[in-house]
């Protein structure tokens, strides 16, 4: 007999067509019972997955899938793609694609390595929050790689990183994001997509870097319940569904263009980019931390990726922290 996650990813491959599939047949491929595919079924759906039990037929999908595919990635690299070099993994579940980076920071492998994965049981963003992730829906990505330089000299990564996720979505056909400090990724208000970036190893010296990046791509309505920020998803500004595996393969190449980029030149050549998708720029802002909170107008940032606040006291340098904008109202997204 397969084991659970075997049979669940088979079902998965199966009901990916969007069509209906008798509960016999399915038990009868899979080499189980009706009972257990009753049973994978029902762990699915409490991933986020739509199914449907058809009276009397079976069970279909609310929506054909595509599932992730490693092939279909690699393919879909561009020619000469750095990212054809990495070391890509892809998993039906993890419980970060961060934290399995990060466990892995001792290896052998000394270029990138690429995590992605269908769900995440333990997603996190900055500051400790929740990325919730339903099943096959959205972009889960972390990029890893040892560099020579500690944290200190990374400052502001971030910041390019989200330049080249702002860069990934233009060329879905995606008009109008933009970034708020420190990388958030905006449309009309809402939250698109994210990253946590994380250092493990010398503060000064030697470290291995992890990217992650999540970038909703057709969010689970239930699962967008117990997100506390206005959002959206590609699905509903594109007015349709992209192709995920085309759309994770010009992220990764970007994002490892970037790391590229950064690591032999630093912010500056991002500044420009940054400033052209900057939400905040003259904007009455308050910046929360947990050391201050600071309320001023926003003028930009540094050469280092700080946030310029400019204040009564003149102007603040805030290297972290949250941003609100004053009287922040996502536009309706009715047109």
């Amino acid at each position: 007999m397969m084991p659970p996650m075997q049979t669940e990813s088979t079902l998965l491959n199966l009901l990916a067509d969007g069509e209906t599939h008798s509960g016999a047949q399915l038990a009868r491929d899979l080499g189980v019972s009706r009972n257990a595919i009753w049973k994978r079924i029902r762990t699915m759906t409490d991933k986020g997955l739509g199914i449907r039990a058809v009276p009397g037929a079976g069970y279909r999908l609310d929506a054909p899938l595509e599932l992730l595919s490693r092939s279909a990635i690699l393919d879909a690299l561009p020619a000469g793609s750095p990212a054809r070099k990495a070391d890509l993994v892809i998993l039906d579940e993890v419980d970060s694609t961060n934290d399995f980076l990060l466990r892995s920071a001792g290896s052998e492998h000394r270029g990138d390595r690429i995590c992605m994965a269908e769900y995440q049981t333990g997603g996190r963003g900055r500051q400790g929050r929740t990325w919730h992730s339903p099943f096959g829906r959205n972009i889960y990505l972390s990029i890893s790689r040892a560099v020579e330089l500690g944290p200190d000299a990374m400052s502001g990564i971030g910041l390019a990183a989200a330049t080249a996720i702002v860069k990934t979505l233009e060329a879905c056909g995606l008009d109008g994001a933009g970034l708020k400090w420190p990388n958030d990724i905006l449309y009309r208000g809402r939250k698109l997509a994210g990253l946590l970036i994380e250092f493990h190893g010398e503060h000064h010296g030697r470290s291995r870097l992890v990217i992650g990046a999540g970038v909703n791509v057709a969010m689970d309505e239930d699962a967008g319940r117990h997100i506390d920020q206005p959002w959206t998803d590609l699905c509903t500004v594109l007015g349709g569904m992209p192709e995920r595996n085309p759309l994770a393969a010009r992220l990764i190449h970007e994002l490892t263009l970037m790391v590229d980029t950064f690591t032999h030149d630093g912010l500056k050549p991002f500044l420009e980019s940054w400033a052209g998708y900057d939400l905040t720029r003259d904007k009455t802002v308050r910046v929360e931390s947990p050391w201050r909170t600071l309320s001023g107008i926003a003028r930009g940032i540094d050469d280092r990726g700080a946030l310029l606040v400019e204040t009564g006291d003149g102007i603040q340098h805030v290297l972290s922290g949250d941003v609100r904008l004053r009287q922040e109202q996502p536009e309706t997204m009715n047109d």
